[in-house]
């Protein structure tokens, strides 16, 4: 008798353990989908969006960092204590005067600052980082139609 209740508690705990499985994988399919519902692509084709695409990754910098300390971007990441700030527009390098801009930085708030200053300078119409965005703009154009947008 106690092997049958034994059995049919451990059946038990199994159908819940089950549905409160079932009921996060559901409940993870429906967050996913209600962000990729509202989060909309922004196609990398004017000087506008470049800067608003990245603004929307420097607060996600920013953000990740603030969660869990660790952050490893194409923008900006960290490699044996150097914090590393490079200049992408998407996937197209934004460079400053025919090359890349690669800073090296102490900490993650220089790093930060220097992305955020970049993007200040564009919005100020600095000659150099214009042409840099414009030139990435001009290199989007050419890749194929799924890297031309980003979300």
């Amino acid at each position: 008798m106690q092997n049958a209740t034994q059995t049919q508690n451990q059946d038990s705990n199994v159908a819940v353990l089950k549905n409160a499985f079932d009921s996060f994988i559901a409940s993870h399919n429906l967050q996913k989908l209600v962000r990729k519902q509202t989060s909309k692509a922004i196609a990398l084709n004017s000087r506008d969006n470049a800067i608003a695409h990245l603004k929307r990754k420097a607060t996600q910098i920013r953000e990740n960092y603030s969660l869990d300390g660790e952050v490893n971007t194409n923008l900006i990441s960290e490699a044996d204590g150097v914090w590393i700030t490079k200049l992408y527009l998407g996937k197209a390098v934004i460079k400053l005067n025919d090359e890349q801009f690669v800073g090296e930085f102490a900490n993650f708030e220089e790093a930060m600052n220097c992305l955020n200053d970049f993007i200040a300078l564009v919005e100020q119409g600095e000659p150099t980082c214009v042409k840099g965005i414009d030139d990435a703009i001009a290199r989007i154009a050419t890749y194929s139609i799924k890297d031309r947008s980003v979300v």
